[in-house]
């Protein structure tokens, strides 16, 4: 086979390829709708959604971080170092940067009721999940409750008000990581 050949067959490739990830891409859009597309490329209009908190990422000093079976701090020192409280390893800075980018930037999918006074119908009542991020001035919780029944959302609301609202599981994901996870890589 001379280079020209080769050239062609992998051309053939590339293109068969491609027509497979379109097809794929198709069916599971028609199957489960654009918002299963939306949240496996993270790719949304975020005008249309609420946003819930907004602040410089810089500015975030610490991040309490309550699950069922763990609860830890991660910490700014006086040298703008990243920590894990009471934890004997380095800490991964570039995945907590990733958290504290998210933690900056706050929207919500959309909102589902505003100053609710049910909140145990949502499981915000007293919430296993929680994440709070601390600055010098002030501090915001936000609260998971109960996944939506329709839909890949989780119900959240934040120290500030009772609004609900709903957010995409996958931005849950990136909140709710174990300690272990941030620990950084030696090898």
């Amino acid at each position: 086979m001379d280079e020209k050949e080769v050239s062609m067959i992998n051309a053939k490739g590339i293109i068969i390829l491609s027509a497979f990830i379109l097809i794929l891409v198709t069916v599971l859009v028609f199957v489960n709708g654009m918002d299963s597309l939306t949240n496996i490329i993270g790719f949304e209009n975020l005008e249309d959604n609420p946003v819930v908190f907004e602040i410089d990422s810089e500015e975030i000093r610490e991040i309490t971080i309550n699950m069922p079976k763990e609860n830890f701090t991660l910490f700014k020192d006086s040298n703008d170092i990243w920590k894990c409280k009471n934890a004997d390893f380095i800490v991964d800075t570039e995945k907590i940067e990733t958290l504290v980018s998210s933690l900056s930037y706050v929207y919500a999918y959309e909102l589902i009721e505003k100053n609710s006074q049910k909140l145990s119908d949502y499981g915000l009542d007293d919430p296993e999940y929680t994440i709070t991020a601390v600055t010098e001035d002030k501090s915001v919780t936000f609260y998971r409750g109960k996944e939506t029944p329709v839909g890949n959302y989780y119900y959240f609301k934040t120290s500030d008000s009772d609004d609900v609202y709903s957010q995409y599981s996958e931005k849950c994901k990136i909140f709710f990581k174990e300690s272990m996870y941030y620990q950084k890589d030696i090898g």
